[in-house]
C-alpha cells in the first residue's frame, strides 16, 4: 500500500488507461484527431490539384481512374500511381467540390493514426499506454497539415498507411508456422506502398533491422543461418523493388538538375545538418511562416545553436543512459523507432519539404514518448518532483500549441483556397478580352502564401490553364481536360503575405517607362517579396540572402533588387523583356488586372 502511496501521477494517469481498456481509449484518440482536422473540409483544390487533374484527364469513368498505372506521372521525375489513382476517384465523386477531396485525406490520416498504435506496440515494443500517447500525438501533430490540405501531398499518408500495414503482416509472418499468407499480404502492401510514393524502399532494410532475432552464442555457423534466413525473407521484398523500379523507369525520367534548399556545393555537409535540423524542428515546433522567416532570415544563428543543443542533449541522454538501468532499457527500446526515422526520413537531407516529415514523424513521435513516459523512472536516482511537473507541463503546452496551431493552419488554407477560386474567376474576364492565340500572361506580382498556405505558388501556369479551359468548354469542365487551352505565363515576383488577417495590404506598384515597373511594399505590411526565378535553377531559394542591386535575369524579364531588409527585398524592380506578352498583375485585394487598366502612376524625375 506504501509503495502504492507513492505512484505520481503520470504513473496513475498512464495505469488508468491500461485498466480501463486500450480500445476505449484508441477510440477516444480517433475522434478527437476527427474533430481537430474537421475543418479540412472546407478546403478548397489547390492550384497544384488543376495540375495533377490535367495530367489525369479525362475523367470518366473507373477505367480512367486505373489509367495512372499505364501513363506517365504529371511530374517526369516520378511514378505514383496508386496516389494518382486516389485524386482521379475523388474526380469521379466529387468532381472540383473540394471538400470531398479532403475528407478522403482526413480518412486516409485517420487510418494512419490507428495503424501507428499498432506498430509502436507490436513492432517498436512499447507499452500500450505508450503507443496510445504517440497515436494521439500522430494524429493531433500539426506538422502534417500540408498531407491533409494539398491532394498532391496524400502519397505520403498512403505510403505510410502501407509500410505501417507492411511491419505488421511482416511481424504476424514471424509469429505462424507457416507464413506464406502472411508474408504475401506483406509483400503485397510493400508493392501499394511503392506504387504511392518512392521513399517506401526504406521498408527494405527495415524488415531485417526491426526484426532481427539475438543470435545465441558467437559461433559462426549460428550466425551464418540467421543471415541466410534473413536473406530468405526479405526477398520477396527485394524481387518486388527491383521489378517496380523497372517499370518505374519506363515511365518516368531522370530528375531536373536543381539546387536543394540550401543544399548548395559549397557546403554539402552544412547543408544536410541544416536541412535536419529544420526537418526535427519543424516535425516538434511547426512554426507559422512569420516566424520561420524571421528565423531564416533575421535570426539564422537561432539553427545551428539549436542543433548544437539538441546534440548536448541527445549525449546528456546517453550518458545518463550508461548510468542507469531504466534509462539503459529506454534507449534499447528507442533504437527501432529512432532507426525507422533515420531510413525513412535521409530524403529530407537533401531537401527539406514539410509534408515529407509525415512517414519518418512515425517513429521519431515514439521516441518523444518514450523519454516523456519514462522520465522519472531516468531521474530515480535524485528524484525532484517539481522537475517532473515541470516536463510535463511542457509536454501540455507542447501538445497545446500543434493543436492551436493545427486550426489556424486549417483556416489559412480554407482563405488561401478561396482566394484561389476569385483569381481564377478575375482571370475569365481578361482572357476572354485577348483574341490572339497562343498567349502568354506575364503575371509581375502573384500571391503565393497567405500565412503558411499555399495560395497558387508554383501553381501559376496550371491556374491559367484551367482559367481558359474551363472559359473555352464544357467538356473540360466535365472530364478535367485542358483541350484548346493555348495560353502560357511567367511570373516575375512571388509575394507572401506573413500576416493572415491583414492580407495583401501595403503592396505598392509604380510604372517607370513602358516596360519597367517598381514593386514594394510598405513598412510594417508584412508582406515578403520573392524574384520567381532564377537563371541558375528556375526558382529562388527561400534561405538566400539579397542584397540591392542583386539581378536576377531570365528570358521573359529581369528583377533587380532595389531594397531588402535583413536579406528579404522590400522592393523590386521589373524590366519586361518578353514584348508579347500581355501583363497582369495582382490588385493586393482579390483579382487580377491587366498593368495598363491598373492605374499606376509613373514615377517623377
Amino acid at each position: 500500500m506504501q509503495l502504492h502511496a507513492k505512484k505520481s501521477f503520470g504513473q496513475h494517469f498512464l495505469g488508468d488507461i491500461e485498466a480501463h481498456g486500450w480500445k476505449f481509449w484508441l477510440s477516444a484518440i480517433l475522434l478527437v484527431t476527427v474533430a481537430l482536422w474537421c475543418g479540412v473540409i472546407g478546403i478548397g483544390l489547390n492550384s497544384d490539384d488543376y495540375q495533377f487533374l490535367a495530367a489525369l484527364a479525362p475523367i470518366r469513368s473507373l477505367t480512367d481512374v486505373l489509367r495512372p498505372f499505364f501513363q506517365y506521372d504529371a511530374t517526369p521525375s516520378y511514378f505514383r500511381p496508386l496516389a494518382s489513382a486516389t485524386i482521379a476517384l475523388d474526380f469521379l465523386l466529387f468532381h472540383w467540390n473540394g471538400a470531398g477531396y479532403h475528407l478522403t485525406s482526413l480518412l486516409f490520416h485517420l487510418t494512419a493514426t490507428l495503424l501507428v498504435f499498432y506498430v509502436v506496440r507490436d513492432v517498436f515494443r512499447m507499452r500500450v499506454a505508450e503507443s496510445l500517447i504517440a497515436s494521439l500525438l500522430f494524429g493531433i501533430a500539426a506538422s502534417h497539415d500540408a498531407n491533409l490540405a494539398v491532394d498532391a501531398d496524400r502519397a505520403d499518408i498512403l505510403v505510410t498507411i502501407f509500410v505501417l500495414g507492411m511491419l505488421l503482416a511482416e511481424r504476424s509472418a514471424r509469429h505462424q508456422p507457416k507464413p506464406i499468407l502472411a508474408r504475401g499480404v506483406a509483400v503485397f502492401l510493400f508493392a501499394l506502398a511503392l506504387c504511392s510514393k518512392e521513399i517506401a524502399i526504406a521498408a527494405v532494410p527495415l524488415v531485417p533491422i526491426l526484426f532481427w532475432k539475438r543470435v545465441e552464442g558467437s559461433r559462426i555457423e549460428g550466425w551464418g543461418k540467421a543471415l541466410r534466413d534473413e536473406a530468405l525473407r526479405i526477398a520477396p521484398f527485394v524481387a518486388v523493388a527491383i521489378l517496380f523500379f523497372i517499370y518505374h523507369a519506363h515511365f518516368t525520367q531522370r530528375p531536373l538538375a536543381e539546387s536543394m534548399l540550401g543544399l548548395d556545393t559549397s557546403h554539402p555537409v552544412l547543408a544536410l545538418l541544416r536541412n535536419a535540423a529544420y526537418s526535427v524542428g519543424y516535425l516538434v515546433l511547426p512554426l507559422d511562416l512569420s516566424d520561420a522567416t524571421e528565423l531564416l532570415a533575421r535570426y539564422r544563428w537561432v539553427v545551428p545553436i539549436a542543433g548544437a543543443l539538441v546534440a548536448i542533449l541527445a549525449g546528456g541522454v546517453l550518458i545518463l543512459g550508461a548510468a542507469n538501468r531504466s534509462a539503459r532499457e529506454a534507449l534499447r527500446v528507442s533504437i527501432r523507432p529512432m532507426l525507422f526515422t533515420i531510413l525513412t526520413g535521409s530524403v529530407l537531407l537533401l531537401e527539406f519539404q514539410r509534408w515529407r516529415t509525415y512517414l519518418p514523424s512515425v517513429g521519431a513521435i515514439a521516441v518523444l514518448v518514450l523519454l516523456i513516459a519514462r522520465m522519472r523512472a531516468w531521474m530515480s536516482d535524485h528524484p525532484r518532483r517539481s522537475i517532473r511537473i515541470l516536463f510535463y507541463a511542457m509536454a501540455i503546452c507542447l501538445g497545446g500549441f500543434h493543436i492551436d496551431r493545427a486550426l489556424i493552419a486549417q483556416a489559412e488554407w480554407r482563405e488561401g483556397t478561396a482566394l484561389r477560386d476569385r483569381l481564377k474567376q478575375s482571370l475569365t474576364p481578361i482572357l476572354s478580352n485577348i483574341t490572339k492565340r497562343p498567349v502568354t500572361l506575364g503575371i509581375l506580382i502573384s500571391p503565393s502564401k497567405l500565412g503558411s498556405a499555399s495560395v497558387i505558388q508554383l501553381g501559376q501556369e496550371a491556374l491559367v490553364t484551367r482559367a481558359e479551359a474551363d472559359r473555352i468548354s464544357s467538356r473540360n469542365r466535365n472530364e478535367a481536360t485542358t483541350d484548346g487551352a493555348n495560353v502560357d505565363e511567367w511570373t516575375a515576383i512571388e509575394v507572401y503575405a506573413l500576416n493572415p488577417t491583414a492580407g495583401f495590404h501595403g503592396l505598392t506598384i509604380e510604372r517607370v517607362e513602358s516596360a519597367r515597373f517598381r514593386v514594394r511594399t510598405s513598412p510594417g505590411s508584412q508582406l515578403i517579396l520573392y524574384p520567381s526565378g532564377d537563371a541558375d535553377d528556375g526558382r529562388t531559394r527561400r534561405d538566400r540572402i539579397f542584397r540591392e542591386g542583386d539581378s536576377l535575369r531570365t528570358s521573359a524579364y529581369i528583377d533587380i533588387i532595389r531594397s531588402v531588409s535583413h536579406g528579404l527585398p522590400t522592393e523590386i524592380e521589373v524590366v519586361v523583356t518578353d514584348s508579347a506578352a500581355v501583363v497582369i498583375s495582382f490588385d493586393g485585394h482579390s483579382a487580377f488586372h491587366r498593368v495598363s487598366a491598373m492605374g499606376v502612376t509613373k514615377a517623377q524625375p
